[in-house]
């Protein structure tokens, strides 16, 4: 990994690639002249190992990290090299730029609407906007991070079952959104010309980076 020392600038005075650089590729914890700087990537990344090595927390929170990790990533940056259609959201962005599922996909669609059921609500039911209905359940023996339906479910009750149920596995969700996170780092390193920003360096830096003054 290369770093860049900031410790002689301010933070006010970075340039946008140096933000970047914080946000996606940094150390755990940097240094402006004026600041410590962390990374809200590196703290949700943390926050979502901890809590999958944890039984009390591994129903929801890894995959709520997961989650806020892939909508991160999607919000803020996008890959030059990358064609997705118009409108795609966060979530899908990220899997096909940076975890090699395409946004069109029915995974893509299936692990949006995981997301929307666990984290608007904290179910495991989901209906999108177009009126399809998803149920999903846990399953760690899957080889991929999730297994579709055979048969789409019309949300009825009389219609629950095996067939119907999208798998997912938490073990693989957080191994996806690790290799996201992974695979940015990559690409800042070492082709950023195939990486832009798709929110201003002011968003960047207040929302996504969190400084605190250095102590004497």
């Amino acid at each position: 990994m290369s770093i860049m020392d900031l410790s002689a600038k301010p933070f006010a005075g970075l340039t946008l690639n140096e933000v970047m650089y914080l946000h996606v590729a940094g150390r755990q914890q940097e240094v402006t002249s004026d600041f410590l700087v962390i990374s809200s990537l590196e703290q949700i990344v943390s926050s979502m190992r901890s809590a999958n090595s944890r039984t009390n927390s591994q129903f929801y929170g890894p995959a709520m990290c997961a989650f806020a990790i892939l909508d991160q990533l999607g919000t803020c940056y996008d890959r030059t090299s990358s064609q997705l259609p118009n409108g795609t959201n966060s979530i899908k962005r990220t899997l096909q730029n940076f975890c090699g599922i395409s946004a069109t996909s029915a995974e893509a669609q299936h692990l949006y609407a995981f997301r929307n059921g666990q984290m608007h609500d904290a179910s495991y039911v989901n209906q999108d906007t177009r009126g399809n209905w998803y149920v999903f359940r846990h399953e760690e023996q899957l080889s991929s991070v999730i297994k579709l339906p055979n048969v789409a479910w019309d949300g009825q009750a009389s219609t629950l079952g095996p067939d119907t149920t999208t798998l997912i596995s938490r073990v693989k969700l957080v191994e996806l959104a690790s290799d996201a996170v992974r695979e940015i780092r990559d690409v800042f390193e070492t082709n950023p010309a195939d990486l832009r920003a798709r929110v201003s360096q002011t968003e960047l830096m207040h929302k996504y980076l969190l400084w605190m003054p250095k102590t004497p």
